[in-house]
């Protein structure tokens, strides 16, 4: 029931209200019975309205009106009904509901109103199911959903499904009746909604599905959706006939079993009869896990077989455990282990020796010590040797040896010798070098010479012969050799000898001689180096080939003497330190003599090769008589250098050509000469 509020009258004291009541609902016809009364009472005591007059009541839009006759009196609180109108089979909304409007006034001969209303919300009538629970299944367990349906009976049919979304277009689970008396269904799904339901999802092992819950009731159709998870359950891939072999025939022609991995050499394979991928996944990867070593192999499709998977060398010297993991598109996978029969390998090595006798005998041990491994008895080892001389570019075979057993060969103890070692098993071998020296003793004492040799053996008699260094602290002392020679001497590249060695001739009458011997022109120098006899300072060539005397003036900076320097040749001393004094009057011969002078001045500097004459003036006619008393030639970038080969003094020859003769070891440059002469008296 649905009582409005109250309202007023023209009169004061007159009020009045309509009141409506519901009854008789009909869900199968989705109707109601409404009744709408209007009553008017006083709110004073001790009066009384009665008269004439009509009520008006509209009513969800409908007017209706009803007669007011004299009869019906109002008074204090007598909620005297001036209006009763009942509606049957009032139709209501077609998902039950209704709300009407509903208001009224009152003409009446004592007073009058205006329209007053209100709304009244009718009972909704129950149209459809709809579920109120639902639970998350596995692709083998019952799918299940609490439901209430208040029509009851009423409806005209109630149905149950699963869709993949929550439309019914999605549906992947037919509708099944379900009863309108129930409060729950669980769903008995046929085999082939099983596998539609595992197909929708081949990549994962959750996915979102929706129950539906259809209603038609009064010629409509009615849906109520509740989302869910559908989980894959025992979905691992299967493999079968899982096996591994050696495919390495030379390895197999050893072990002659293809179940004995040998370390490192082997090649395995592994074998599968089948692999099936569960409830509509498809198959992804094989992993094979080897001593810590993981190889993948990718796979397709729902199921192979007869499925082959190359794993190469283990290296490892004791059984193993491959483990085996097979993974599907949802990424479920399935563990197997398979072991796996090792032989321990290593390529084969020796202790090996080639050593002369006592160090420097002929006689030479050779011997090879190996280690090798078994490979369950079945490997076997081989010892070759060769050798040669370390200059030859070629080896001499020496032949097999037995494991560990020495021989005696012969290597000439003159020579060096570099001495090969094979070690070979049934699969690899290893290759030792061995370098023979030469056998030469620290000390060696040869009777048959009366002889001693240090580092060699010697061979003069009755002599002691070093090879290397000799350093002494203290001096070499010869004995008192009479007239005889006695020193040290060397042959140099062949046939050149030296010797410094000291002579006496009669009693009193000892010399010191350093001397060459040979072809007769080996000079003789003396040098000042600086370093370690790296770079040459100073040099006085005491006698060259032709047994003069040079004096490079790079070399020698000056020569001092306290009496007289006497040449028994041209009698003249001169030092280029003079020639910045000019030409003037020097004592030639113990007679003073008027020396000139002249520069050439090149330009340039002008390069002259070691042992070379380079012609730097012609003189004019007449001048054939002139005696060269020295040149000098300078060098503005390096110094200045006095070489010659011309003999201070000499004429010059009837060709005029003046020249210098660059008597050192290598190559100088000069760019300025200068040179003095004089003309002797005619006779």
């Amino acid at each position: 029931m649905a009582t409005s509020s109250t309202f007023s009258t023209d009169n004061q004291y007159i009020k009045y209200r309509i009141v409506v009541t519901e009854s008789n609902v009909s869900i199968p016809n989705n109707t109601s019975t409404i009744n709408v009364k209007v009553d008017a009472w006083r709110t004073n005591t001790g009066y009384t309205t009665s008269g004439t007059g009509t009520c008006y009541c509209t009513i969800a839009g409908t007017k209706y009106s009803q007669s007011i006759s004299a009869s019906q009196e109002i008074k204090h609180n007598s909620h005297t009904v001036l209006f009763n109108r009942t509606i049957n089979n009032f139709p209501h909304n077609a998902d039950g509901s209704r709300s009407i409007y509903v208001q009224a006034k009152i003409n009446h001969s004592r007073f009058d109103s205006s329209y007053h209303g209100f709304t009244v919300n009718l009972a909704k009538i129950p149209r459809s199911a709809s579920i109120t629970g639902a639970i998350n299944f596995t692709d083998e367990g019952i799918p299940q959903i609490t439901f209430s349906n208040p029509a009851g009976e009423a409806v005209e049919s109630l149905r149950a499904g699963i869709s993949l979304s929550d439309s019914v277009e999605n549906l992947i689970v037919a509708f099944r009746n379900v009863s309108p008396l129930a409060e729950s269904y669980s769903f008995d799904l046929t085999a082939q909604e099983r596998d539609a339901l595992r197909a929708s999802m081949p990549n994962a092992n959750t996915r979102s599905i929706f129950y539906i819950l259809e209603t038609v009731i009064g010629g409509a159709t009615y849906y109520s959706q509740q989302e869910a998870q559908l989980s894959i359950v025992n979905g691992n891939p299967v493999a079968s006939g899982i096996t591994y072999e050696d495919v390495n025939s030379a390895t197999k022609a050893i072990t002659l079993n293809d179940q004995l991995i040998i370390q490192n050499k082997s090649s395995v394979k592994f074998s599968f009869s089948s692999i099936t991928a569960q409830k509509f996944a498809q198959l992804a990867l094989i992993s094979i896990k080897i001593n810590s070593v993981v190889r993948n192999y990718s796979i397709s499709g729902s199921s192979v077989i007869d499925q082959n998977c190359s794993f190469g060398e283990i290296d490892s010297a004791s059984n193993q455990t491959a483990e085996i993991t097979i993974t599907d598109s949802r990424g479920n996978s399935q563990n197997y282990s398979v072991n796996v029969s090792m032989l321990e390998w290593h390529i084969p090595s020796a202790i090996v020796k080639a050593s002369r006798v006592s160090n420097f005998y002929t006689q030479t041990i050779i011997m090879a010590d190996a280690d090798y491994s078994s490979l369950d008895g079945k490997n076997t080892i081989s010892i070759t040797w060769e050798y040669k001389e370390r200059t030859a570019s070629s080896y001499t075979s020496g032949g097999s040896l037995v494991d560990a057993q020495p021989i005696t060969f012969n290597l000439d103890n003159e020579k060096a010798w570099d001495v090969r070692f094979n070690i070979a098993d049934l699969i690899d071998s290893r290759v030792y070098n061995v370098v023979v020296e030469i056998g030469i003793p620290i000390v060696f004492f040869d009777k048959n010479k009366r002889s001693m040799g240090i580092n060699k053996f010697p061979s003069r008699s009755s002599s002691l012969e070093i090879k290397g260094d000799a350093f002494h602290d203290g001096d070499i002392v010869f004995d008192d050799s009479g007239t005889s020679m006695r020193g040290i001497r060397g042959i140099l590249r062949g046939s050149d000898q030296i010797r410094l060695a000291g002579g006496a001739s009669a009693s009193d009458d000892g010399f010191l001689e350093l001397a060459t011997a040979g072809d007769g022109n080996e000079p003789i120098k003396i040098r000042q180096y600086s370093g370690d006899f790296q770079n040459i300072e100073h040099e006085i060539e005491l006698m060259d080939a032709y047994g003069h005397t040079n004096l490079n003036y790079l070399f020698v900076q000056d020569i001092v003497a306290s009496g007289d320097i006497v040449s028994s040749g041209m009698p003249v001393v001169h030092s280029y330190r003079e020639s910045a004094q000019g030409a003037g009057f020097w004592e030639i011969g113990g007679q003073k003599r008027f020396v000139f002078e002249e520069t050439v001045v090149l330009g340039s500097l002008v390069t002259i090769n070691a042992n070379t004459w380079y012609t730097f003036k012609t003189l004019p006619e007449g001048s054939a008589d002139r005696k060269i008393v020295d040149i000098v030639a300078f060098s503005s970038s390096s110094g200045g250098y006095t070489v010659w080969k011309c003999v201070a003094g000499q004429y010059l020859t009837s060709t005029r050509a003046l020249g210098i003769y660059n008597a050192r070891s290598s190559a100088i440059s000069v760019d300025t000469i200068t040179y003095r002469w004089f003309v002797p008296p005619t006779e």
